[in-house]
């Protein structure tokens, strides 16, 4: 081996330190909202410190997918709600807004079976006034009287002096006592409704529906009267005078206040039937 091999075996090579930038003060600093963003500028020497938006937790994608299920459902695309909703419970399947908000679509829907599970489930997870109340509704509309009253009942617990839904609670109770053939106590909440709001032309309604089932027609009349005076477009007190007038005989007034509750809304059912009984003279 020659001399200049043997120092060229013996010398260590001095590979070259690759350069790193360092920011320095100048460099301007810019946070991208998307990947797409930063790799746009990647490859690009423009002073530029590139830092990527950091991940979001669980909680953060969660809110947000229920405030987009919520815009849908302001818009009332309850079943593209649903399924934002549902994708959500598939991850999380005791999410409690996700559930209640599951259930208060089908109620507006009118699927009620489906909605009573929910709401049901929703009560395993948590008690508030709302949910109760809610609950309640969907009970109601089951024609459940019984479990709507014990729902209703249990957001009375649950409310405080300065609730929204008082007025609602009792106005249901009273609804709820009265179908189920309890007068007294229909009329005990009718009137705690009436010391919170006695202008409201829907609890009128609902004293003259009381006061008809006891058979009292002139009284049920002035309900239906003093409702008509608050609100002349309630089709139901229209409805409530023609079936006062029918129990009178007055049939052709019947007919003509029930013709004025399917003017205002064609969509009234127990007009439509009133005016079939009237037709067929029974």
């Amino acid at each position: 081996m020659d001399k200049s091999t043997e120092i060229i075996n013996s010398t260590p090579i001095a590979w070259p330190t690759p350069s790193v930038r360092q920011p320095t003060p100048s460099m301007k600093k810019k946070i991208f909202q998307s990947l797409e963003e930063a790799f746009a500028v990647f490859d690009e020497d423009g002073g530029v410190e590139i830092e990527l938006p950091p991940i979001p937790q669980k909680e953060d994608v969660q809110n947000q997918l229920i405030q987009n299920a919520l815009l849908l459902v302001d818009s009332g695309e309850y079943v593209l709600s649903r399924n934002i909703l549902a994708e959500i419970l598939k991850k999380n399947n005791e999410c409690t807004e996700a559930i209640r908000w599951m259930g208060w679509c089908f109620k507006q829907e009118g699927q009620f079976s489906k909605a009573q599970k929910l709401y049901e489930r929703l009560i395993e997870l948590r008690q508030t006034e709302q949910d109760y109340f809610e609950l309640g509704e969907v009970y109601y509309s089951l024609n459940d009287d019984i479990k709507a009253i014990h729902a209703w009942q249990e957001a009375l617990t649950h409310s405080g002096s300065e609730s929204p839904h008082l007025f609602d609670l009792y106005k249901g109770l009273g609804n709820a006592f009265t179908r189920n053939g309890d007068y007294e106590s229909a009329e005990e909440n009718y009137n705690k409704a009436h010391t919170l709001r006695n202008n409201s032309d829907a609890l009128q309604v609902n004293f003259g529906s009381l006061a008809f089932q006891k058979q009292n027609y002139l009284q049920a009349m002035a309900y239906f009267k003093g409702a008509l005076e608050i609100n002349p477009f309630n089709d139901r007190a229209w409805c409530g005078i023609s079936l006062v007038a029918r129990e009178m005989k007055d049939f052709e007034w019947a007919r003509a206040t029930v013709l004025k509750a399917i003017d205002i809304n064609p969509k009234n059912s127990s007009a439509v039937e009133i005016l079939e009984v009237l037709d067929n003279g029974t």
